[in-house]
């Protein structure tokens, strides 16, 4: 067998050349990459703990959040009966004024139902 020339030799080691070049250019990336882990870890500790916290404060807004539902009943029906009980006054009061207005023209009369009509246009409107 005959020896390689100096030409083919010279173009494998120049293969070999850019192959370590290569190589040596992938473990520097590799490093660089490896260098971030610790960081990496850290940052994700540290999301963890957020996470923990964030959780423990979900659960205190859900145990509010139930105490509230829970009362909510209550005061919803407060209100209806509130509410019920001033527009029975305001009933009461519109149906004297009526039968002021009814059996007295006097002046009396017409500043009465003045007066109602003003409280009851100032009373706010209650969207359902």
């Amino acid at each position: 067998m005959s020896e390689p020339s100096n030409e083919v030799l010279a173009e494998r080691i120049t293969t070999l050349t850019s192959n370590i070049s290569a190589l040596t250019a992938s473990i520097n990336q590799m490093n660089a990459a490896l260098a971030q882990i610790p960081v990496m870890a850290r940052d994700i500790a540290h999301i963890s703990a957020l996470q923990e916290e964030h959780a423990q404060d979900v659960n205190q807004l859900s145990d509010r959040v139930s105490t509230v539902e829970q009362a909510m009943p209550g005061l919803l029906e407060l209100r209806r009966w509130v509410i019920a009980g001033i527009l029975g006054a305001l009933a009461m009061l519109g149906a004297a004024v009526v039968k002021l207005s009814i059996t007295d023209q006097s002046s009396m009369a017409k500043v009465v139902s003045q007066a109602v009509v003003t409280a009851v246009q100032q009373l706010p409107k209650e969207s359902k």
